[in-house]
């Protein structure tokens, strides 16, 4: 069987197995993997749960309040999961058929990331890649929470794919579909919103022109206005002020204001509550620009530390939610062992991306700034490892390529010992040739 065949087939093993692993894993613990409850409607998943049940009924996206129409979170979600319950129902068998989706999309995502890996570098150090994130425990985890994770994952990826295409082909083609990929992503998290900034400075180092830097950029930036415009007009209708993706910065921005995550209630004693979500995330705003004006006057290096390398520390330091919800008493038992995967697949990923540093930068600029975007602009705000996972792909890449190169360095030594002794036998050989020739004369 020829060599390429052969990868072809350990690819396809690698996404078959993802996917059966996935699907397994939600069939089973599907109905247990809830952050909130879905009667108090008290977090982030049952929201998204009941939104899309609001979206399907009464064609209105609301989030915190029922009665209420919302720009707190982006459309794409709550879409979704209105599809999927027109044919499933919104019951447990719809969030069940949901949950199948997401494992579908994870197991995407794992071809993606063979994609990546094979186009930064090549085929081998994709293979390596998808194995390590088709059996990555929080990434299989991942697949059951009703949260942005998986699909933002997955169009991230999308998103990388065609920026390195367009990068190398310089097409239209290329760059409008980026723009369309963007601007999804853009509206289900919209941290990605400034992403093409990335992708501009990229082109600076895959040489192109004054020129054709302005044309790319002007037709990537009207592909994504074009897009974006539905959700600008339905917020300006809704609530008559221009809101390009979501109210919702000032809770977190404030979280964000506590050292070390440490949120303090009674230190938001005097906390003003508006009557809508909009009114709110004005008045958050406003509070957590006063706390950390008054917070960086009082102890300007603690929070400038905080701010840069604390937070950056908060962004990579956890598995993906593993403590947060224990499914059984295993799951007590595995988080050591998670957290030990975790850490290796992070050094792992800075030693590939200093060898690529090394060895090709035009190869390291793409990934290490998708990694350094996604770091710098939630610095800002309350971090925590659910916003680094996406971005987990990525270091995986960078580990795989870290895996190889390593190999290749210590692997010549092998065969430049052996290419030694043959000389050194040949050497003899020839020797004991001419005695004997000698000896006959």
């Amino acid at each position: 069987m020829e060599y390429s065949k052969k990868q072809k087939y350990i690819v396809w093993g690698i996404i078959i197995a993802a996917l059966l692993i996935r699907v397994a894993f939600v069939m089973v613990n599907g109905s247990n993997m809830f952050l909130g409850d879905l009667d108090k409607f008290d977090n982030d998943d049952v929201k998204y749960i009941r939104s899309g049940m609001i979206l399907l009924e009464e064609q209105k996206l609301v989030y915190k309040y029922p009665d209420q129409a919302t720009a707190f979170i982006g459309p794409v979600l709550p879409m979704i999961l209105a599809l999927v319950f027109t044919v499933f129902g919104s019951d447990m068998n719809g969030i069940i058929a949901f949950q199948v989706l997401q494992a579908i999309i994870g197991t995407l995502s794992v071809g993606l990331v063979y994609v990546l890996g094979r186009d930064f570098f090549n085929k081998k150090i994709g293979i390596i890649a998808s194995l390590i994130y088709a059996l990555e425990p929080t990434a299989v985890r991942n697949t059951g929470y009703i949260l942005t994770e998986t699909i933002f994952t997955f169009l991230l990826l999308l998103m990388v794919v065609i920026a390195l295409r367009a990068l190398k082909s310089k097409t239209i083609k290329n760059y409008v579909v980026f723009g369309i990929i963007w601007a999804i992503a853009s509206l289900l998290k919209s941290a990605v919103s400034l992403l093409f900034g990335v992708i501009f400075v990229a082109m600076i180092f895959y040489k192109y022109k004054p020129r054709e830097i302005l044309k790319y950029s002007v037709v990537t930036c009207a592909v994504f206005v074009i897009v974006m415009s539905p959700w600008w007009v339905r917020n300006y209708t809704q609530f008559n002020r221009f809101i390009p993706f979501t109210a919702s910065t000032g809770n977190p921005m404030i979280l964000g204001t506590f050292l070390y995550n440490k949120v303090d209630k009674y230190d938001l004693r005097g906390y003003i509550y508006g009557k809508t979500e909009i009114e709110q995330n004005d008045i958050e705003v406003r509070v957590a620009k006063e706390r950390i004006t008054r917070k960086f006057k009082e102890d300007f290096w603690q929070y400038a530390y905080w701010y840069t390398i604390g937070k950056t520390i908060f962004f990579w330091k956890d598995s993906f939610y593993w403590k947060r919800l224990p499914l059984n008493n295993w799951d007590y038992i595995i988080f050591p062992a998670v957290h030990m995967i975790h850490y290796t697949l992070l050094i792992l990923g800075i030693i590939g991306i200093i060898l690529c540093i090394i060895k090709d930068f035009k190869k390291a600029i793409l990934p290490l700034g998708i990694i350094s975007y996604m770091n710098l602009i939630h610095l800002p705000f309350f971090v925590m490892s659910r916003y680094s996972f996406p971005v987990m792909t990525i270091m995986i890449i960078m580990g795989a390529y870290g895996i190889v190169k390593f190999i290749e360095i210590v692997k010549p030594i092998e065969p430049k010992i052996n290419q030694t002794t043959d000389g050194i036998e040949d050497s003899e050989a020839e020797i004991n040739l001419e005695e004997q020739v000698l000896a006959k004369h």
